[in-house]
């Protein structure tokens, strides 16, 4: 019984981990197509990041809400830091049937806001860092081990505890 909790745990640490680098490679290599983004059909559902705060600007959401690994994923995201971004720590709370994993890191915007955002440079002032458009993914593949339900909380701060993202997720991987 505890090889088999101990697999299922495994499992679950590297599917949420899977999650988060799809999530990142999607960031670091988005392709803007204004010209050709549909919108969507209006009998399909999106997914939607929630806010943590109520005061919270920003707007990120998703088509199809339930996720199929050998689809793509059509991101919408509106955008702005709230604060000064220089460094600071995430914190990524995953949870997949009955594990529960958290994990966080710290952020340094030298070492990584560049790579995903070569356009900008650190210490990023409040106001100055912006993503606005639709994304297409097609790196959803990498999920096709792990279907199911998935809760994500993702939440960031500054070296001085001001949030700069902080949300959580609800999505299926058909």
């Amino acid at each position: 019984m505890n090889l088999i909790i101990l697999f299922l745990i495994s499992q679950t640490i590297t599917a949420s981990f899977s999650i988060y680098n799809s999530f990142l490679d999607f960031l670091g290599e988005p392709s803007l197509e204004s010209d050709t983004v549909s919108l969507g059909s209006p009998e399909q559902e999106r997914g939607y990041v929630k806010n943590c705060y109520a005061n919270s600007t920003y707007n990120i959401s998703w088509l199809p809400k339930d996720i199929d690994p050998h689809g793509s994923l059509l991101i919408f995201a509106n955008y702005t830091n709230p604060a000064r971004i220089n460094k600071g720590e995430y914190k990524l709370d995953a949870k997949y049937g009955f594990i529960h994993i958290s994990t966080k890191d710290t952020l340094k915007c030298e070492d990584d806001i560049p790579d995903i955002f070569p356009f900008h440079s650190c210490p990023i002032e409040k106001g100055k860092f912006m993503v606005v458009g639709a994304f297409t993914s097609k790196k959803m593949i990498r999920l096709k081990n792990f279907t199911g339900t998935f809760k994500l909380k993702i939440s960031v701060e500054n070296e001085n505890g001001e949030s700069l993202f902080c949300g959580t997720i609800e999505t299926t991987v058909l």
